[in-house]
């Protein structure tokens, strides 16, 4: 008997006071998929149906869900809160005895809607009397200007937006306060500002010294900090790195500051990162003393000088990541001694020299290695030497040149058994279906681009992939000998492979059109994870500046001669 009263007011008991194991659940726009997974976690099912529409023909139509769990208890601990957050929508849960209730309730669903709205139009709607899951439903649809004005208007608001901030703002983009004044940000800062631990934009308001004096006040807890394309006084940039004890990255392109502005990294010691991209001011003489670096990008800051570098690299002994692409005067010092001074380096991104750069590859932990060629070579021997000495340690390796590997270099790629990420691009004449076919040894491979190769043909490529079963990636893009028939052959290897597989297939034979027609496909594509890209995409292409310019050069004169011009 006491049980019985005891679940009378118990929510996840219906009017009897009896334990129910179904559960209702309201909800809009959220994926099936999401709410599966969230009310999963609560216990094991019974049953799990989309249960109908209610008023279909509105634009955003209520739908509902019908679960029933294994367990009382399970049922019992959903019911705890009428309303749960699931992919950033509000939805509503509620007992229920069986689905043949659930219809009955459906009978009258509409006319009560109806009779409601009619009811709630006859009363003045108050904001204030709203609850506060939905204040922040409509903050989330506002930009920062809007959301300060709406908490102004009434301080009750102000509790609220401190609460939504601490979920919200922890990433914040500066581009988004270009409409704000200088008071509506500091205001929005001094609630939102000690949330955040990640900033990105471009600080382009005319009073920028105020900008970054109001980040220095209201926003100390920065750990990642992104900002480009700014002039800016170099006294409030020292100020405001100094105001950030937790900085970890701090990444700049297009500054025009003097290096002398970083001395005040040197106290920021939770500092592990530092990217550094078109500072034409750059020389590297004062960056020595940022002892506690870890990663360092120098990228196209071309006035680094090879003593600086030197030193650089002997200094910085927990250097992992170097970046030195677009550096013109690193001298043959510098590669004589890098295997020395860079004995942690795991990554290296770099502009070939004119003389050679073997060395390179006795680099004790080198892992990931991207070589930039600014002018055309006739001859790579760094390969050999990276089969020689990294052919159990070399995880990416991508070289942006052009028409410039022999089969020997394709045999000695075949000997990085470790190898994950590969670019061999725009070598058309090396990377054909015998080159697949040695490169069919690396196991580990998961992605591969080999754009503009057009001797490749379909069975060289699918033998490619049956043999590299990690593959996730493949860049064929401008190979104009692959038709559909390659891709209707993986869509049959799909549904036996373990991982999803994206393929870029811009500029080839592959018809559109006819393969989303095709059954096999769409079942590959919905339920094994085949995904074609047919639109261009620069995945794997954006640093072959100068080689795709030549390329394309090359495709317009083949159309001319094509065409009798």
């Amino acid at each position: 008997m006491e049980q019985v009263l005891s679940n009378k007011n118990d929510k996840s008991s219906n009017g009897n006071g009896v334990l129910v194991q179904c559960i209702q659940v309201t909800y809009k726009k959220t994926p099936v998929y999401s709410l599966r997974q969230y009310f999963r976690q609560f216990g094991a099912f019974r049953n799990f149906e989309t249960a109908y529409d209610l008023n279909p023909q509105q634009l955003e139509p209520i739908k509902r869900l019908l679960i029933t769990y294994v367990e009382q208890e399970a049922a019992r601990r959903v019911l705890q809160n009428e309303s749960h957050f699931v992919e950033n929508e509000i939805v509503n849960v509620k007992s229920t005895n069986s689905r043949q209730e659930l219809v009955k309730e459906n009978v009258c669903e509409t006319e009560r809607e109806n009779l409601e709205i009619a009811h709630t139009r006859e009363k003045a709607f108050n904001i204030l009397q709203l609850p506060e899951f939905c204040i922040h439903a409509i903050l989330e649809r506002m930009a920062p200007g809007d959301q300060i004005r709406f908490v102004q208007s009434h301080r009750s608001f102000q509790t609220i937006f401190e609460t939504f901030s601490r979920r919200k703002y922890k990433k914040f983009i500066w581009n988004k306060t270009q409409s704000m004044t200088m008071g509506e940000i500091r205001d929005f800062l001094s609630i939102a500002g000690k949330y955040m631990v990640e900033l990105n934009g471009e600080i382009r308001n005319r009073y920028y010294d105020d900008v970054m004096n109001l980040l220095i006040v209201y926003c100390p807890n920065f750990e990642k900090v992104t900002l480009s394309d700014i002039y800016i006084n170099p006294d409030s940039f020292r100020n405001f790195l100094r105001g950030l004890p937790n900085l970890r990255e701090l990444n700049l392109t297009y500054y025009q500051l003097d290096e002398r502005a970083f001395a005040a990294l040197r106290d920021a010691k939770k500092l592990r990162v530092l990217k550094l991209s078109n500072m034409f001011h750059i020389r590297g003489k004062h960056l020595q003393t940022l002892t506690q670096l870890e990663h360092l990008s120098l990228h196209h800051c071309w006035l680094v000088r090879s003593k600086h570098l030197i030193k650089l690299c002997e200094a910085l002994v927990n250097l992992r990541t170097l970046d030195i692409r677009g550096i013109h005067y690193a001298s043959p010092c510098f590669f004589q001694v890098i295997d020395t001074h860079c004995k942690r380096l795991e990554v290296l991104k770099m502009c070939a020299p004119e003389f050679n750069y073997d060395r390179v590859a006795l680099l004790p932990r080198l892992k990931h290695l991207e070589i930039k060629y600014p002018t055309p070579v006739d001859r790579l021997t760094i390969i050999s030497h990276l089969a020689q000495h990294k052919a159990d340690q070399l995880e990416v390796l991508k070289i942006y040149t052009r028409k410039c590997l022999t089969d020997k270099d394709v045999t000695s790629l075949s000997e990085l058994r470790e190898l994950r990420e590969l670019s061999i691009a725009f070598n058309r004449d090396t990377v054909t279906n015998g080159a697949l076919a040695k490169l069919c040894k690396l196991k580990q491979l998961e992605e591969l681009t080999i754009a503009a190769c057009d001797e490749v043909t379909d069975d060289g490529l699918l033998k490619l992939v049956k043999n590299c079963e990690k593959l996730s990636t493949l860049n064929i893009q401008y190979c104009n000998r692959i038709t559909n028939d390659f891709v209707t052959d993986v869509a049959s290897l799909a549904r036996h492979r373990y991982r999803k597989l994206t393929i870029y297939t811009f500029g080839t034979a592959v018809d559109k059109k006819k393969l989303i027609q095709l059954p096999k496909y769409k079942e590959a594509a919905e339920r094994f994870g085949l995904n074609i890209e047919f639109e261009f995409s620069k995945t794997g292409l954006s640093d072959y500046e100068y080689v795709f310019t030549l390329f394309e050069n090359e495709l317009l004169e083949r159309r001319l001669i094509a065409r009798g011009l």
